[in-house]
């Protein structure tokens, strides 16, 4: 899948918006949510700050 490519892509900026493409499609197909819940949890122990910072406006959403 495209998206979980991108969580390994060496450009952080291109990793933020694969995390924020797992929310969208968390929130429109409930399937994915564990698994989108399970790449945010991995990535606030090991992501950049800049990454960290994308995820928590995501949470901040309601997520």
């Amino acid at each position: 899948m495209f998206l979980r490519n991108c969580l390994v892509d060496n450009n952080k900026f291109v990793r933020a918006w694969a995390y924020n493409g797992f929310y969208e499609l968390a929130v429109q197909y409930p399937e994915y949510e564990k698994e989108t819940r399970q790449f945010f949890e991995m990535a606030m122990r090991d992501e950049a700050p800049s990454v960290k910072s994308r995820i928590i406006n995501i949470m901040k959403k309601g997520f």
